[in-house]
């Protein structure tokens, strides 16, 4: 077998899939890079094989992720390509982020009654559990409810998963739907060692309400981790994402229900979408990162051996007007732990445009004015962008069946592709891992320090903000490195929206 080396612009397979059209040039996407690089063929033929068999036997994947993923901007792009392909398995998880204090999800609202606590994953003591969506949210008030609104109701999803605590100081609750109202007794479901009800419905439901029922006096609480919205045969790609905003790698090591909860959706892929905050607020990739991502991916391997890891690189980056430079390090670090951990890596970061290039999306209406985010339009490029690197890595290797492995290889000055037929070299991560873990990620002994982005440091004056186009609220809370919520209450506000010109007083 021959090893060889050629230029990105001559790869005879390289774009053979790629269909995204209209994409500006000045945003300067290097399509050459989208694909999901892989240092073992048997990774991508795992998922080959899959993604192809998925109308038969289904295939699930959970996409872990930060204030990238929570909206579902992106996802909701990729979830819809692949489910018209490969078949709809259904919505996936589902989480009432109103009564959590949080932005929504683009395919879905959420509100609520009464009062409820809640914990997020990137808190560096959460105050409850936390499951596989990040947040959960907790009632001792009977007669509340939390309800669902999907913007867009399906026949086929007839299945619905709720995730909850169970145990005999729980309420009782009802489902009520468009067409029904459910009374689902706890007791029935006691003795199921499952972290979930499972509840038939009838499809094309526009709203789901859970109401608490308290049927016997020692049912004192509801604790809600998120549902699962479902087609009953188990048959296409059913696509859970499950972003948490400000958080970070080690916000996975937080959720102490994980190991129940993620077997439970039976993963094939997981996706590991964090890296933005791990870094952008002090431009440092600590030296410890490697390692704590290395333990993450054994965790997953744990709870889920058959399932493939993708780990993501971030975009380019600003942090207060000044660009962040440890994208490049945080990007190499990744590549380096996907070779080593044999998990399959997409280069967002060299995809869209490397070093300095959010600038260029900013002025074409494809990234926010923080430099941080995307725009709508933004990240349903990059939901795309993602679907056509799954789809250029299975065509690559079906048309190229003798390549062992297929590696970018990316620097800042030189852009040159590396496909090898040969096994691949033994490429070390940045940062060494420990050789053994042995204690779960509750017992570490020195856990990294997860940094809170909207936890401020008391200050005695306050500033103020003019509003301008593109403005966001929780764009405003990490240029001023303060909470969404702080924002809304110094500034009384009800809602998330903002006006442009409008005067904001920063706490």
């Amino acid at each position: 077998m021959t090893k060889f080396l050629i230029l990105l612009c001559t790869l005879s397979w390289t774009c053979s899939f790629a269909q995204t059209s209209s994409i500006p040039d000045a945003l300067q996407v290097k399509k050459n890079y989208n694909f999901l690089q892989y240092s073992d063929q048997g990774l991508m033929k795992q998922l080959v094989s899959g993604l192809q068999s998925a109308k038969t036997n289904g295939f699930t994947i959970v996409h872990f992720g930060d204030s990238h993923i929570q909206a579902e901007n992106p996802t909701a792009v990729t979830r819809k390509n692949l489910q018209a392909e490969y078949g709809d398995g259904g919505k996936g998880m589902m989480f009432a982020y109103s009564a959590a204090n949080s932005y929504s999800s683009v395919l879905y609202s959420t509100s609520h009654t009464g009062n409820w606590t809640y914990a997020k994953s990137f808190q560096s003591a959460p105050k409850l559990p936390l499951g596989v969506t990040g947040m959960t949210v907790r009632t001792d008030e009977k007669n509340v409810k939390l309800i669902f609104t999907l913007k867009k109701p399906s026949p086929s999803y007839q299945n619905l998963k709720v995730f909850i605590k169970k145990d005999t100081s729980s309420f009782d609750f009802n489902l009520i739907t468009n067409e029904a109202t459910i009374r689902i007794k706890l007791a029935d479901y006691l003795s199921s060692s499952l972290p979930y009800i499972e509840i038939p419905i009838i499809g094309n439901q526009t709203s789901f309400t859970l109401e608490t029922v308290q049927s016997k006096p020692t049912q004192n609480q509801f604790e809600f981790y998120g549902m699962s919205l479902e087609t009953p045969s188990k048959k296409g790609v059913l696509y859970h994402s499950v972003g948490v905003g400000a958080s970070q790698y080690g916000s996975l090591l937080l959720e102490e229900l994980l190991d129940d909860q993620l077997p439970a959706l039976s993963p094939n892929l997981i996706v590991l979408d964090f890296g933005t905050n791990n870094y952008l607020y002090d431009n440092q990739v600590k030296p410890e990162l490697g390692v704590q991502i290395e333990k993450i991916i054994t965790d997953l391997r744990v709870m889920c051996p058959k399932a493939l890891i993708l780990l993501t690189s971030t975009q380019d980056l600003y942090y207060k007007s000044k660009h962040v430079t440890e994208g490049i390090t945080f990007r190499n670090l990744v590549d380096s732990l996907a070779k080593k951990n044999k998990c399959l890596f997409w280069d967002w970061y060299a995809v869209a445009g490397g070093k300095k290039s959010l600038t260029k999306w900013r002025d074409a209406g494809y990234a926010q004015t923080d430099l941080v985010h995307l725009t709508s339009k933004g990240y349903e490029l990059k939901g795309q962008l993602l679907f056509e690197a799954i789809k250029n890595s299975m065509d690559s290797i079906q048309k190229n069946p003798a390549i062992s492995e297929l590696l970018l290889t990316y620097s800042e000055s030189k852009d040159i592709a590396q496909t090898t037929a040969e096994a691949p070299k033994k490429i070390e991560p940045a940062v060494e891992a420990p050789k053994k873990v042995d204690k779960p990620k509750t017992e570490i002994k020195t856990p990294p320090v997860i940094k809170k982005p909207d936890v401020k440091k008391p200050v005695v004056k306050t500033k103020s903000h003019t509003v301008k186009k593109g403005d966001t609220l929780y764009g405003l809370a990490a240029k001023y490195k303060v909470s969404v919520a702080q924002i809304k209450k110094a500034n009384r506000l009800k809602s998330d929206n903002l006006q442009i010109g409008q005067k904001l007083l920063i706490p």
